[in-house]
């Protein structure tokens, strides 16, 4: 069954990827990805301006295909890798950026789906020919 939806949770060096397959409990994949900063050569400056790209680029590169990405976390971790996504011109797939404190991945799934299910509903209301922008 393909993966649609994702949910990026933003935590301190580190990434948790949620792939929603359906919307069972069971029906999601976690990944988790960890910021290379943590591992540093003895001089700690060489690749420093690269180190944060690698990073947003592996949490994209975990997104495996889904077309719609939530994306959780801190303030600065979110603007950071939505400034990446738009630099890859993948803006289209994000459905919803939120600032949030450390919740739970029961509290993350909860809301990803809550948030998908309403985003969702908007969809099919604005493709109803009495709501469609092509008149």
């Amino acid at each position: 069954m393909p993966v649609n939806q994702a949910v990026v949770l933003l935590g301190f060096r580190e990434a948790k990827v949620f792939l929603l397959k359906g919307f069972m409990k069971n029906d999601v994949e976690t990944r988790i990805i960890h910021d290379r900063r943590l591992i540093r050569s003895c001089d700690g400056q060489k690749g420093k301006g690269t180190e944060r790209h690698d990073f947003f680029r592996d949490v994209v590169r975990s997104l495996d295909g889904s077309l719609e990405w939530l994306i959780l976390g801190n303030r600065s971790s979110c603007f950071g890798l939505l400034m990446y996504i738009c630099h890859q011109k993948l803006e289209s797939r994000v459905v919803g950026v939120e600032a949030i404190d450390v919740p739970t991945d029961a509290d993350v799934l909860s809301r990803a789906r809550d948030y998908f299910a309403k985003h969702d509903e908007v969809v099919a209301w604005q493709q109803l020919p009495e709501h469609s922008s092509d008149r």
